[in-house]
């Protein structure tokens, strides 16, 4: 964990770089620039010793992408706060998607069973079961016409 400000904190990009990260190929710690055919380390994904040692031993040449705090140190994989809040973050976003995925189901459930006309709902029986015959309901007879009401 970071405790005290670092020379590594003192750093800065001479000529910043203008490709963009995602077009590089590589993993999150290092990815190759076809431009300036340089391997391009991301100090945030290095612990501070790991990135201590990684500029010193590049004798100048160096490509780094750095991320700085509002205190203005830079970002390092075991920096404390930082890693909670991207903790944090990551769990809020988490459990926004599942929300909305939950939302989304639980809708197109209801929406599947309103309006469809091969639903119905029933007891389930097995297929040996024998249902007992019901008779036909016996027809009604009709009535004859009657005259016209008499108050009388």
């Amino acid at each position: 964990m970071q405790t005290d400000r670092s020379w590594l904190d003192d750093l800065a990009i001479e000529s910043p770089c203008t490709e963009p990260w995602a077009d590089m190929r590589g993993d999150d710690r290092t990815r190759h620039c076809a431009v300036c055919r340089l391997d391009v380390h991301d100090l945030s994904a290095h612990t501070q010793s790991e990135a201590e040692e990684l500029v010193r031993g590049t004798d100048g040449r160096l490509c780094a992408r750095i991320h700085r705090r509002p205190d203005g140190r830079i970002l390092t994989r075991d920096c404390a706060p930082a890693r909670r809040r991207v903790q944090r973050r990551r769990t809020r976003l988490r459990v926004m998607l599942t929300g909305l995925l939950a939302f989304l189901g639980l809708a197109g459930c209801r929406r599947s069973y309103e309006g469809d006309g091969y639903v119905t709902m029933g007891v389930i029986l097995p297929e040996s079961y024998d249902a007992p015959e019901v008779p036909a309901p016996s027809p009604v007879p009709p009535r004859e016409a009657e005259g016209p009401a008499s108050c009388g």
